[in-house]
């Protein structure tokens, strides 16, 4: 009856630190991915990132006079038309779509890196709208009813607000590798 219960303990010793060693592997596996996969977006992607957020600032701080008055949007546009703005928000699309495209071809396998690597592809998708929404309030003639100051307002803040909850997400999955 020993032998049997020293067998069994034995076994169940075994098998304990097979799964502690796969386990302690898998982790291992999922940090390296992670890792590589951080470095690799430090290059294409987090720069575009911090770009696209002092442009964001920009548009901010040229527009705030616009939105403040009736609709006085020339100042603005002077900015967006001749002083850079329209170059700069073509420029940060083109990286953008360039980094996205880097992305997509970046092959991933762990859970957490996927959704890392699906966090980004959506959070590329938010940034590409805001700048063509920005390029399209700054201008277009177009007809509405509603003031362009309000729409261009409303959309700018949901589209911001929509990265803000990617990033906040994008910051979980990290903080779980990263102390």
């Amino acid at each position: 009856m020993k032998k049997w219960i020293i067998r069994i303990l034995s076994v169940a010793i075994i098998v304990g630190l097979v799964a502690a060693y796969q386990s302690f592997k898998n982790y291992n596996e999922n940090l390296d991915e992670m890792l590589a996969f951080r470095e690799f977006l430090d290059e294409t992607y987090f720069p575009i990132l911090k770009d696209s957020g002092k442009y964001y600032d920009e548009v901010s701080t040229n527009s705030a006079g616009v939105l403040d008055s009736f609709w006085d949007i020339s100042d603005y546009q002077i900015w967006y038309l001749v002083d850079g703005g329209w170059d700069q928000n073509t420029l940060i699309q083109n990286r953008f779509l360039e980094a996205e495209g880097k992305i997509l071809d970046y092959e991933v396998v762990t859970e957490d890196s996927s959704a890392l690597k699906n966090n980004i592809l959506q959070s590329i998708a938010i940034q590409i709208k805001t700048l063509e929404d920005i390029h399209y309030y700054s201008t277009e003639d177009y007809e509405i009813t509603e003031h362009p100051a309000t729409l261009f307002n409303t959309s700018f803040k949901s589209n911001l607000e929509d990265l803000s909850i990617k990033v906040k997400e994008m910051n979980v999955i990290l903080s779980e590798y990263y102390n």
